[in-house]
């Protein structure tokens, strides 16, 4: 992948909350926000925003399953701002609102490996693993299922 491409994911990645106007990524790679759109959309298959609102809502999915924040707050730590869209985005994407997602998958024999592999891809240190506190929640979830 190209180099500047993968700095902009890990941008997005960092840190959900903030806002990342296009011109802003670009210019964090020296790019012109025509140039970032082209090449971040022929290296994903999708464009830079699409791209961040995935990313957003697969944490709001893992926050509903491991958390007890109300859908507003899960909103806003992962940088949405919008109720109304962030509902709707969300159903179109997983076909359930987030109330619905939290009921329904809370209640599934499927959690653990879900969320496992959701976290795995966003490690929370240098070596990949868990932090304490993670590790500790997804143990006492495991040991509730038994």
């Amino acid at each position: 992948m190209d180099l500047r491409i993968e700095k902009v994911v890990t941008l997005m990645k960092d840190d959900l909350t903030q806002r990342l106007p296009l011109g802003k990524m670009a210019q964090s790679v020296n790019l012109s926000p025509a140039r970032l759109c082209y090449l971040f959309k022929f290296e994903n298959g999708i464009s830079a925003a699409r791209y961040l609102k995935s990313l957003r809502m697969k944490e709001a999915a893992v926050l509903l399953l491991t958390t007890f924040f109300s859908v507003k707050e899960i909103m806003v730590r992962v940088g949405l701002a919008d109720e109304s869209h962030f509902v709707k985005d969300f159903k179109k994407l997983y076909g359930l609102t987030p109330t619905e997602y939290r009921k329904t998958k809370s209640k599934s024999e499927d959690l653990l490996p879900i969320i496992t592999t959701v976290r795995t891809s966003r490690p929370n240190d240098a070596n990949g693993s868990h932090t304490k506190s993670e590790n500790g929640r997804l143990q006492q979830m495991n040991e509730g299922r038994s």
